[in-house]
């Protein structure tokens, strides 16, 4: 519900402005671990029934703020292997609840060959 949004949210805010320090961006980066399985049993048990909207819109939520956290690519290169760990896996996670992407042929952007 809600309340799962606005914790997996503060926590990825979180992550996204402390990358960058030393004495605690990767502490904060590896608890990002809560937000996916095994270890974040909250977010298992929503996604357990895969069509519910509510899963499907925490799965928005981890998305945007893990592009909010890699964006700042100055940052990342602190972080050691507990906060790759939390962040890689995170990764992993939006992967693979991740819809499919259709491709588009031709127009504007859709990769077909002119000429």
């Amino acid at each position: 519900g809600p309340g799962m949004e606005k914790c997996a949210t503060g926590l990825l805010r979180l992550a996204s402005h402390v990358a960058h320090r030393e004495d605690v961006g990767n502490d904060v980066l590896s608890t990002l671990r809560v937000l996916y399985p095994p270890q974040g049993t909250f977010v298992a048990a929503l996604v357990a029934s895969s069509s519910s909207s509510p899963a499907l819109s925490l799965d928005r939520h981890l998305a945007e703020g893990l592009w909010r956290v890699c964006r700042n690519v100055d940052a990342l290169s602190r972080v050691d292997q507990n906060g790759w760990d939390g962040l890689l896996g995170l990764v992993e996670w939006c992967a693979i609840r991740g819809e499919a992407v259709a491709v588009r042929r031709g127009g504007k952007g859709g990769g077909g060959r002119s000429g």
